[in-house]
């Protein structure tokens, strides 16, 4: 019916636009109609003539009406339109100028928009990109349309970095990145987006919702073999966050579990250690057919991982700032044993670490870091480990549940690998473990050659028992008198238990402060090892509050207790519980030393460099540890098990690590000794001043160092040392 006009067609069209009914007949005759109103010369307004094509396009039958645009064309009626076209109208316009391939007016178009893209939402910009004209259709305009592009292109990966993208958009814009110019950085950037990053699925989501998911916002990567690190930790973390809160079966986890490459899975111990443990843990089907096929899959990938880990020394990813951030996540946390809480670390960690790092990581920042490290360890759970991740230990032990599930060959590949070293306890105050309590000590013996021979329980990070032993020897003749001991000193007479006398019996001295009470420090017997003796307040609990014995501050390893008369400045004199067996030893004494009693201290520093020990502070005799020796002397108690990093006070540990990290304003390099520094100089930047040669700085800047610093402190760099010597000579 010629009857309909301009206006009345442009409605129709419209609704059956809105009606999403794709009705090639009637589009036809919309076109007949309109291209007689075109002979006539009654002219289409913008809006009537864009609602026009507008809906045709959107349902696919952008072609019916190609006669009507090439009589519009003859007459130069389009290039009216395209110049009151709005940005909106884009991606109908490039389609429409393609169709009746009218080059030069294309390009005129993509100048005089390019400026309007600036923007505009990803929806307007991804419909751009779809409506995009393959390369055989671009004619004579290949260049300034390939520019066009990436101006798009660009415009949309910026976008996708305020507001997170749908899968399908998602998988439109990468698939347009990969074939810019500019393809890798362009990649790199809209996988680092902070909204795709924050766009994780929600942690109660079903098991296939989270496998759609990850898919989703993973497989375009994977399909242009683009990494994608950031994104892959975010996944990787989401998916250990939802492990750690769901009890499930194997087979409803796995899907998800493979939407994350396995590439990623060889570069994130965590993941690996994680993901197997939870296997392992779990009851696995038998074969690895039909619905356990991902089961077996993912088993498979996991060793996969764990051989690549074990023949790797490869760190971190291709994102250079993503692995300094994961560093400075390390770093902060490198004076730290035990666990910790994720929201405290969380808290600790945000007051070093950039505010651009938080920003560009998103909310999930430090759970991202989290995976990528290879010095803490985090399952998904509310604490964090400071140790590394063990994944070819839970490997194997996944390979041993999952038995016949797995080939011969992947079982063989497993078998091959050497697990890590035994995890240490994961435990962040002194504590009796039940398997030390259940081990008496072996019984002295009573040969006098032989001397005493003893072991005590220490309560180690292992769980397990620490051994101690001396041999005592007859001096020839009359044994000479003891000295007096020096003022302040402490002397401890051992009780029933010849193992513990022979460790922790002796002349003890002033050596530092920890919780506002002084630390004693055995000086005679001498030893290798060091035995202190030190307070602890409640700030870990009622249980841990009390005196110490134990070859650390605030360490794991801890043999006598006392939590009487916690009050006094001096410890209790009696009533101390001797750890490995829980029961009170009233022979153990701990008493101020009195002129006429006790052995006294042959020397109060004589491990300490003689340049250092004449300079020392006042109430410093903090020792300088002597050179490694290769037999243990008499009383040393063992080493064996390894001790938590001395807990020194905290406002001096904070002293220290700020003291660090201004040597290097901030980089970071220096916070690597902070653990040394602790252990050997109790955190006291007042003991470290004692390092300062009067007059050296005459033979150059590292001559006012004394030399024996730093082979205490294995400073080998150069540029180490004179960070250092400047540092020091401020103090």
């Amino acid at each position: 019916d010629f009857g309909w006009r301009p206006q009345q067609l442009a409605v129709l069209a419209s609704a059956f636009a809105a009606a999403e009914v794709s009705h090639e007949g009637l589009f036809r005759k919309i076109g007949v109609v309109a291209e007689r109103h075109t002979l006539l010369g009654n002219e289409w307004s913008t809006d009537q003539l864009l609602k026009l094509l507008h809906s045709a396009w959107s349902l696919g039958q952008l072609e019916t009406l190609e006669q009507l645009l090439r009589n519009l064309q003859r007459d130069s009626g389009l290039e009216k339109y395209v110049k009151e076209a709005t940005p909106r109208d884009l991606p109908l316009l490039v389609s429409v100028l393609v169709l009746v391939e009218d080059d030069q007016l294309l390009e005129e178009l993509t100048r005089s928009q390019r400026e309007k893209l600036h923007g505009l939402p990803i929806p307007n910009l991804c419909a751009l990109l779809k409506a995009w004209p393959s390369q055989d259709h671009l004619g004579s305009a290949t260049a300034a349309l390939a520019s066009f592009k990436s101006t798009v292109v660009r415009e949309t990966i910026a976008a996708a970095s305020r507001k997170a993208p749908t899968p399908a958009e998602l998988g439109l814009i990468i698939t347009a990145a990969s074939e810019d110019a500019k393809a890798a950085s362009r990649l790199a950037e809209l996988a680092s987006s902070p909204a795709l990053l924050g766009s994780m699925p929600p942690v109660d989501s079903s098991w296939p919702d989270m496998k759609v998911a990850l898919s989703g916002l993973l497989d375009g990567f994977a399909k242009v073999e683009a990494e994608a690190p950031r994104l892959e930790a975010a996944c990787a973390a989401r998916l250990l966050t939802v492990l750690e809160r769901k009890s499930v079966d194997p087979r409803d986890f796995a899907p998800a579990a493979l939407a994350i490459r396995e590439e990623t899975y060889a570069q994130m111990p965590a993941l690996v250690a994680a993901v197997a443990e939870k296997l392992s843990r779990a009851r696995l089907p038998r074969t690895g057919t039909g619905e356990n096929e991902h089961v077996r899959h993912l088993c498979e990938r996991l060793v996969y991982a764990a051989v690549k880990l074990a023949h790797s020394d490869s760190r971190g990813s291709n994102d250079i700032e993503l692995n300094g951030f994961v560093e400075r996540l390390e770093n902060c946390t490198s004076g730290d044993r035990g666990e910790r809480r994720l929201d405290l670390l969380e808290q600790q960690v945000s007051k070093r670490m950039p505010s651009a790092a938080r920003e560009a990581l998103g909310p999930s920042w430090c759970t991202l870091l989290l995976v990528w490290s290879r010095r803490l360890s985090w399952s998904g759970g509310r604490n964090v480990f400071f140790e590394p991740p063990r994944p070819v230990a839970a490997v194997k032990r996944m390979v041993e549940t999952a038995g016949s599930l797995l080939s011969s060959t992947t079982r063989a590949e497993a078998d091959s690998l050497q697990a890590e070293a035994p995890a240490l306890s994961r435990r962040g105050v002194p504590e009796v473990s039940e398997r030390a309590s259940a081990s008496r000590p072996a019984a002295p013996s009573r040969a006098p050659t032989a001397g005493v021979s003893g072991a005590i329980g220490a309560v180690g990070r292992s769980g397990g028992a620490s051994f101690a032993s001396s041999a005592g020897r007859e001096a020839p003749g009359r044994p000479m008198p003891p000295p007096r001991p020096p003022p302040g000193a402490l002397v401890v007479t051992g009780g029933y238990d010849k193992g513990i006398a022979e460790t922790i019996a002796g002349t003890y001295m002033p050596s530092s402060t920890n919780h506002s009470k002084t630390v004693y420090r055995r000086v005679d017997p001498p030893s290798e090892g060091k035995v202190l003796l030190y307070y602890w307040d409640d700030r870990d609990g009622e249980d841990n509050r009390g005196w110490w014995f134990g070859p650390a501050v605030g360490g794991e390893e801890v043999w006598a207790h006392n939590d009487t008369n916690p009050a006094s400045p001096l410890p209790p004199p009696r009533n101390w519980t001797v750890l490995y067996s829980g029961e009170v030893d009233p022979a153990l004494t701990v008493m101020k030393a009195q002129p006429d009693v006790g052995r006294a201290a042959s020397t109060g520093s004589a491990a300490m460099p003689s340049s250092f020990r004449d300079r020392a502070p006042p109430g410093r005799g903090r020792e300088m540890p002597a050179a490694p020796s290769r037999s243990r002397p008499v009383g040393a108690p063992s080493t064996a098990v390894g001790a938590k990093r001395p807990r020194i006070d905290d406002a001096r540990a904070a002293e220290l690590r700020e003291w660090l990290e201004g040597l290097d304003d901030g980089a970071g390099a220096m916070i690597q000794y902070f653990d040394v520094l602790a252990a050997e100089f109790d955190a006291d930047l007042a003991m470290i001043a004692a390092a300062k040669v009067d007059g050296g700085e005459q033979h150059g800047i590292l001559g006012a160092v004394d030399p024996s610093f730093w082979d205490t402190v294995r400073v080998v760099k150069a540029g180490h040392k004179m960070l250092f010597a400047r540092g020091i000579a401020k103090l």
